[in-house]
């Protein structure tokens, strides 16, 4: 690999963006997730933090205690390593924002994932490619190295643009942007969205499955910033992510492990193909695009089902 000086971006070095990782009591899956990210040959570019959580059942203290002992014991292969041992249960949303304000702090950048993903050896390399290149192109709002399994037309390049299914499976956004979307995507936005019947129907014929979420959305005031409402976001205000057209990402927690993990969806997610190259392919803007065709078959990836379609036409 090229060393850190010579790998030069669009005429200036590359910046390398740190990794935030939250966890708990699933020391195989943080194991696994820990260890992918090690095999990526840019690891030893990256400064990794790395939260764990308090635990608030006595079901977690054994996964909770092997995760601790783990970290302490093992010599990670990352720059360097942040460990944040927490002292009381942050729960998910508050020790990830904790990551994040830690990790910002280095360059504006950050790359978040669960403990739950497995990765490709080419996930930091493209992450922190795409971070790089699109910095101030304020049509992106994030990078994900998630992809859904469906034969996308990536005009050979092998990445595309999404606007209607954003995917929170290992990705990387910006400071300034990240900061946009947390004082957009509140309860007040959705229900500006729903007062405007063109706003409405924006979302319902881009993505029906985002309209059924965005319905039941409405009204309530706890709205947080998730894959499912940036999505809506991104329908609305003509954004888009970044996906590479064969997954580097896969998703180990559809075991039960998981908080929203219900087993609904229609394809088996953790036996799903991901890259297994060490490296990425030459990236060209003019052919990264967004097309109506990958989005199309993204909607039929997730047809409504008969309650969410009755909900929605009501």
């Amino acid at each position: 690999m090229c060393d850190t000086i010579q790998i030069v971006i669009q005429n200036r070095y590359m910046e390398y963006a740190p990794i935030v990782i939250g966890t708990l009591c699933r020391y195989e899956h943080f194991k696994k997730a820990i260890e992918s990210l090690e095999n990526n040959e840019w690891a030893k570019y990256t400064n990794i933090y790395i939260g764990v959580d308090y635990p608030c059942r006595d079901s977690h203290w054994d996964g909770y205690r092997k995760i601790v002992n783990y970290l302490n014991t093992t010599r990670l292969k990352f720059k360097s390593t942040n460990v944040y041992v927490r002292k009381e249960n942050y729960g998910v949303e508050r020790n990830y924002k904790e990551l994040r304000k830690a990790a910002f702090r280095e360059n504006g950048m950050v790359i978040s994932s669960e403990d739950d993903n497995e990765f490709s050896p080419n996930f930091i390399e493209y992450m922190d490619t795409m971070l790089n290149l699109y910095r101030d192109d304020n049509d992106i709002v994030g990078v994900c190295g998630y992809s859904y399994p469906i034969e996308w037309n990536d005009n050979r390049g092998g990445y595309v643009l999404n606007r209607n299914f954003f995917s929170a499976w290992g990705w990387a956004t910006w400071e300034n942007k990240w900061s946009v979307l947390q004082d957009r995507i509140n309860s007040e936005y959705f229900k500006d969205i729903a007062r405007d019947k063109k706003r409405m129907s924006k979302v319902r014929v881009n993505s029906p499955k985002s309209y059924y979420f965005l319905t039941r959305m409405i009204g309530k005031n706890n709205i947080s910033t998730t894959d499912v409402t940036i999505s809506i976001y991104m329908i609305d205000n003509e954004k888009y992510c970044i996906m590479p057209s064969l997954s580097m990402v896969r998703n180990c927690g559809w075991d039960g492990s998981g908080v929203h993990c219900d087993g609904s969806l229609n394809y088996d997610v953790m036996n799903q193909k991901i890259d297994d190259r060490s490296f990425i392919s030459k990236v060209n803007k003019s052919q990264i695009k967004l097309l109506d065709e990958n989005m199309r078959k993204l909607n039929e990836l997730f047809p409504l089902t008969k309650s969410e379609y009755i909900i929605t036409n009501i």
